[in-house]
């Protein structure tokens, strides 16, 4: 099922809240999409309707990713998901999917939103970085808060073309209840393709920025955190979610990424100007039973924590020359 293309014109806040992926600049929006006065960039709307801020040069090695990660999941035996079990994800067991999967996703769930409460009121603005299929997007957005989700893959069932399943997603398909073209408003999140390792997110614009389940996939760790933590307003904050962390960092050889090293992690926040601290998460006895199998099993064994980074008093974010790793 293809969404219908986004009407036009675009909400000047959404064009606020984005930024250019090749130069950081602010966007314009024009009968083909949205295009970058400073450098020429133009970014059509994609064919399944949503916002399209992928490098152009590196869309078709994107959409090959997508396709390769989707075949993957089929191979695992996920299944395609329904409205009724993507509106109540991360509860539910959703067919196809591991029991453990899902159990780790409510538990880190359950640390994220009593982190959030401890934020300003809603709504906030919020990013969420690799959404996949958008289910954190929007259960933050049914607490009331602006999400922008942010995913490489357009496909319909495990990336951002999902997102026709939620209630709460901005303008897929062209109209929403009271507004044309593509908005933002509280309670709703806006589907944006986007490359996880250069955000095009607005400079100082997000009190939140999320990687969930999705910051092993880049290959420049330090240069990706600091573009995510020039995007936070002061007083803002970094949060990485359900991305595995072990001792020491190991490469990945599937469409499943590596696992990051608690040193280099702690490194790159660093860089990028942020404090980390590792909140606690209350883990049940089933990931209890899979580590212990594994250390049994002589396997090397990660987490899955919840890390904080907040900017750290007297230090700016780290400022990242976009062209610099093109």
């Amino acid at each position: 099922m293809r969404m219908k293309p986004l009407s036009f014109p675009i909400d000047g806040d959404v064009l606020s809240l984005l930024a250019c992926t090749m130069c950081g600049g602010a966007l314009a929006s024009d009968d083909a999409g949205l295009h970058c006065p400073a450098d020429g960039g133009s970014f059509p709307i994609h064919p399944s309707g949503l916002l399209d801020l992928r490098l152009p040069d590196a869309r078709l090695v994107a959409d090959a990713f997508a396709a390769r990660y989707a075949a993957a999941r089929l191979a695992d035996g996920w299944k395609p998901l329904t409205p009724e079990t993507a509106c109540v994800l991360p509860s539910g067991n959703p067919a196809g999917f591991t029991r453990l999967y899902w159990t780790v996703r409510r538990e880190s769930w359950a640390a994220l939103a009593a982190l959030v409460t401890q934020f300003a009121p809603p709504p906030l603005l919020i990013a969420d970085l690799g959404a996949g299929f958008p289910w954190l997007s929007h259960r933050l957005a049914s607490l009331g808060h602006c999400v922008v989700a942010i995913d490489l893959s357009a496909d319909a069932d495990f990336g951002l073309g999902a997102a026709r399943l939620y209630p709460t997603a901005a303008c897929i398909g062209g109209h929403s209840a009271n507004h044309s073209g593509a908005s933002l408003r509280p309670g709703q999140f806006l589907p944006v393709l986007g490359d996880l390792a250069r955000p095009p997110l607005a400079p100082g614009a997000y009190d939140i920025v999320i990687c969930n389940a999705s910051l092993h996939y880049v290959d420049n760790l330090p240069a990706a955190v600091a573009r995510m933590a020039g995007a936070l307003r002061s007083g803002g904050a970094f949060v990485l979610l359900d991305s595995p962390v072990a001792d020491a960092p190991r490469p990945g050889n599937r469409p499943g990424g590596r696992v990051l090293g608690r040193a280099e992690l702690g490194d790159a926040l660093n860089a990028a100007g942020l404090a980390a601290t590792w909140p606690p998460v209350r883990r049940g006895c089933l990931w209890q039973r899979h580590q212990l199998k594994d250390r049994l099993l002589r396997r090397p064994t990660f987490d899955f924590p919840l890390v904080l980074g907040k900017p750290a008093l007297g230090r700016a974010s780290a400022r990242v020359n976009l062209s610099a790793d093109r």
